[in-house]
């Protein structure tokens, strides 16, 4: 049985919906009252989503109970549910984005040694390791400076089958 089910806003939902929800050009609404003072109009963009998605979830909870009409209650509660956690998680993402470059290289780097326990030379990690192939040689002898220092890998001296000369050798360290 294939039938269309209509699913319409109560009278309260739909002044709720236009009035208290707003958008970004509806006066004291909760959207324009979000969005003032936004200047790179990321607030807008994220907030109109609000909408929609607010009414997406509040009918399809109303149709998964098998009514044909969203309340009032079900709608603040959808709302209340897609904005809170939309401000999360731009939070999130700002506190998660302040993390430096080097940061974030620094991370990816020791998740290759954690991956890759086996002594390696500077030339293979230059040549072989995406994490330290576009570094510059003194970036490059930062980074593995750093990860000695914080114990992540120890640096040992050894020859190679190719060299008489001393080669450094770096290895994770497990603890």
């Amino acid at each position: 049985n294939d039938e269309f089910k209509i699913i319409c806003l109560s009278e309260e939902s739909k002044k709720y919906y236009h009035k208290f929800i707003g958008d970004a050009d509806i006066e004291n609404s909760d959207i324009y009252n979000y969005c003032l003072n936004d200047d790179d109009e990321s607030k807008r963009a994220i907030s109109v989503r609000w909408r929609e998605n607010t009414i997406r979830l509040a009918t399809a909870l109303t149709a998964y109970e098998k009514r044909n009409v969203v309340s009032l209650e079900v709608l603040k509660w959808c709302y209340s549910l897609v904005k809170n956690s939309s401000i999360h998680f731009i939070d999130m993402f700002k506190n998660e984005s302040t993390i430096s470059k080097y940061e974030l290289l620094k991370n990816r780097a020791i998740i290759w040694f954690q991956n890759n326990k086996e002594k390696v030379t500077l030339s293979h990690l230059s040549k072989n390791v995406t994490v330290f192939k576009g570094l510059r040689a003194k970036e490059r002898n930062d980074l593995l400076l750093d990860l000695i220092e914080i114990d992540v890998i120890a640096m040992t001296m050894g020859k190679t089958h190719k060299s008489t000369k001393p080669t450094k050798y770096y290895q994770y360290i497990n603890k």
